[in-house]
């Protein structure tokens, strides 16, 4: 079934199971719908997937979608799905690790690092959004967004 479904999501978590716990290279589910699939993205997370399956990779990373990406962090610190959409802390995995591939930046890591620690609860894991309940989801996207921002605050 995966060898002929365009399906995005399958490919990208597919991907993701060969290489990240099985150790081979995902080459298999990384050729897509080639063309067919036109480069199309609803949201960040679909970005990052097609990044993530080498989708419009090259030696040198295409600025509109580091502009796109940049553009999704709102002025709490945190990312949306969209440029000026509520930010969440999975939205700010998405573009974090998706800038990572693009070998960028986002424009405030501090305020994204704010933003993803009010997400903290008492609990002691981290809500998709501060006052939220906590969630495992949401615990493992705000750890990953952290460990994504690491190299950009060492000084801070």
């Amino acid at each position: 079934r995966l060898a002929e479904t365009a399906d995005l999501e399958e490919r990208y978590f597919c991907c993701r199971i060969e290489r990240e716990v099985l150790g081979g290279d995902g080459e298999r589910f990384m050729a897509m719908a080639g063309p067919a699939h036109g480069w199309r993205f609803r949201a960040a997370s679909e970005l990052l997937m097609l990044l993530y399956l080498g989708q419009g990779l090259s030696s040198s990373p295409d600025p509109k979608f580091i502009a796109w990406l940049r553009s999704c962090q709102g002025f709490d610190g945190g990312f949306g799905f969209l440029p000026g959409t509520t930010s969440f802390v999975d939205n700010c995995f998405d573009c974090l690790a998706a800038l990572s591939l693009l070998d960028s930046p986002p424009n405030d890591p501090l305020g994204c690092r704010g933003y993803i620690l009010a997400c903290w609860t008492r609990s002691g894991g981290f809500a998709r959004k501060n006052g939220a309940t906590a969630f495992l989801s949401s615990t493992w996207h705000a750890v990953a967004a952290l460990s994504l921002l690491a190299p950009y605050l060492r000084d801070k």
